[in-house]
Parts: C-alpha cells; structure tokens; sequence
C-alpha cells in the first residue's frame, strides 16, 4: 500500500469523509471497469461500484491494513458483483431475435480491424456466459492485471487455487467463444 493511501485509509477510519472521497478518486476508475466486465452493462456496472465504495465506506474501520487498500476495495467490488449476478436470471436470447434487434453478421471478406473487434466482442460476450467464479478470475487476471497473490487475497484462497481456476476458466471461456463463433458462421 502506498504511503498516501495509508495516511488516507487512517483519516478516513477516523471519519474524514475528505480523505475517504480521495481514496474513491484514485481508484474508482478500476473498481468501475472490474464491474463492468463481470456485470456486462455500464448501468449495472455502476450500480455495482457505487455498491461497494458505500460498503467499502461503511466497512472502512474492518480494514487492518494486511493488503493493499487497493487488494481490500476490489474484493468488495467482486462479492457485490458476484452477489448482483446470483441475484439475475440469466436471460437467453434466440439467434432470431438478436437478428431482428439489429445484430449483424459481419462479411467475412471485412477488413481486419473489423474481424479483430467482432472477435473481441465475442469475447466479451462470452465473459458473461460463463460462471462468475471463472468470470471473476478472468477479470482479475487477465483483464485488470492483479497478480495472483492479489487475487489470492480477494478471494481468500492460496495462490494454487487461483491459477488452478483461471486454468478452467479460460478453457470454460474458450469453449463458450468457440460456440458463438460457431453459431456466428452457422448464420452467415
């Protein structure tokens, strides 16, 4: 942890809603993108950072200092997400209606840019399809560049277990990215 967010986390444990707001400000860009991607929407995704930085505010004298304020704040973040995802119905949708809804498939004589952002959609898309035990690994991982100790600390588990989960995940990603690829030709 950083001498500032140090000084800062004792202000804010001592009730200075100043120092609080800027501990917010130095990482809720982080705390927003992790949310987006295990939310899948910038509406739930907001909704779910503004979630754990009021939980992290309620709960800021539970911190000890044991971890990065950084490692603490994101671990909220993910059991909020986690506990919104549990709470969603996951909605199917029929390749018809996507149709009908404007989605397009792409000519595959497209240009490579093209290609490479169907490609990145698709998996984006296939982060929310597949569990949000894999789908948070991945983000931590993969996406926001936490190590694995740090995931370790977030998810309370020994970092043997976080690589052996990321290793399903991104076979589980894999799998779900190769059967949309698969129904994506299937349509052209």
């Amino acid at each position: 942890m950083t001498a500032d967010d140090r000084i800062l986390v004792r202000r804010a444990q001592n009730g200075d809603t100043d120092a609080f707001e800027s501990l917010v400000r130095s990482h809720e860009r982080r705390v927003y993108n992790l949310c987006l991607r295990m939310m899948g929407s910038p509406e739930d995704a907001a909704d779910a950072a503004q979630e754990a930085l009021l939980k992290a505010w309620r709960s800021i004298d539970s911190f000890r200092g044991m971890s990065a304020f950084s490692t603490w704040l994101h671990r909220i973040a993910v059991n909020v997400c986690n506990d919104m995802l549990r709470r969603r119905r996951p909605a199917l949708v029929s390749v018809e209606v996507m149709q009908e809804s404007g989605w397009e498939i792409t000519d595959p004589k497209a240009d490579d840019f093209t290609e490479r952002s169907v490609n990145s959609q698709i998996v984006l898309d296939g982060l929310t399809r597949v569990s949000p035990d894999h789908r948070t690994v991945l983000v931590l991982r993969d996406i926001q560049g936490f190590s694995y100790e740090e995931i370790g600390q977030m998810l309370e588990c020994p970092t043997g277990t976080v690589r052996s989960r990321l290793s399903r995940a991104r076979k589980s990603l894999a799998d779900v990215v190769r059967a949309m690829e698969q129904n994506r030709k299937l349509t052209v």
